[in-house]
């Protein structure tokens, strides 16, 4: 009878162990009410830092003729990037005022005007957040006519540092038709890079700007014409050159034309 009775608080003691681990269990189970709403993300979190040319303030003349090419090169290459980056930032503000719904892990907010439904999806995968946007019916904008066609595709980190974005057109949803990145280190230490893949030519171009502290550089491959240019500055020194297809021009500290080779360029 001892044994009889050991057995059944033993049986017991197990019992109530399974029934607390249960109850744990369900505490730490995170419903779909509890997960959080990710914040719309921004699709250009960098840009071309300009200052340097806005603050010179050259005259017109044959003197600074080097600088102000240079000058209407980086205005040129900062609103490329800019309104290229900007392109997505435009359907996905229609969704800042609209409430996500969640299911199975996947965040899709969806919405209409006029006539054209955009339907946008986040999940996070653990490194951090993919997001899709798709479009269905006619683009207000373009009159373009869309059947449930993904749109954009992008990855973004948890600390918005690094990320990717893909531009799709009508008909294909694998290979983008734009495509940027960036990586992000500090305020003054960071890389945005476009490639922009020509509809039926299949011509591929790109511009890349990077900026590390006091140097800044801009280049590009077939984004202005057919050329191959590289343009430099240096915010300390306040010098540069601009160079296409490999012939190269300079400025000195006062921004007017100097010699490259004078100034260790």
């Amino acid at each position: 009878m001892p044994q009889i009775n050991l057995f059944r608080q033993l049986l017991f003691s197990l019992f109530l162990g399974f029934i607390l681990l249960l109850t744990a269990c369900s505490d730490d189970t995170v419903s779909d009410n509890d997960v959080e709403e990710p914040e719309l993300p921004e699709t250009s979190p960098v840009e071309v830092d300009v200052s340097y040319y806005e603050d010179a303030n050259t005259e017109p003349s044959e003197e600074y003729q080097t600088f102000n090419m240079a000058e209407a090169y980086a205005q040129s290459s900062s609103g490329a990037l800019s309104s290229y980056a900007g392109l997505g930032q435009f359907y996905m503000g229609f969704g800042s005022g609209e409430e996500g719904e969640y299911d199975n892990g996947v965040w899709t907010w969806e919405y209409t005007v006029d006539g054209l439904t955009v339907r946008m999806t986040a999940e996070d995968i653990g490194p951090g957040i993919e997001w899709n946007l798709y479009f269905d019916g006619t683009d207000p904008e373009t009159g373009q006519t869309w059947d449930n066609q993904r749109f954009m595709y992008g990855f973004i980190d948890h600390d918005n540092e690094n990320g990717e974005w893909s531009f799709y057109s009508d008909g294909s949803d694998t290979q983008p038709v734009l495509f940027y990145e960036w990586e992000i280190i500090s305020d003054n230490d960071y890389m945005i890079e476009f490639t922009l893949q020509e509809g039926e030519s299949n011509q591929t171009s790109q511009l890349t700007y990077l900026k590390e502290g006091a140097d800044n550089t801009i280049e590009s491959s077939g984004f202005f014409g057919n050329s191959n240019t590289v343009l430099y500055w240096n915010t300390d020194t306040g010098t540069g050159y601009l160079d296409e297809n490999g012939d190269r021009m300079c400025w000195d500290a006062q921004y007017v034309n100097s010699s490259c080779t004078e100034l260790g360029y």
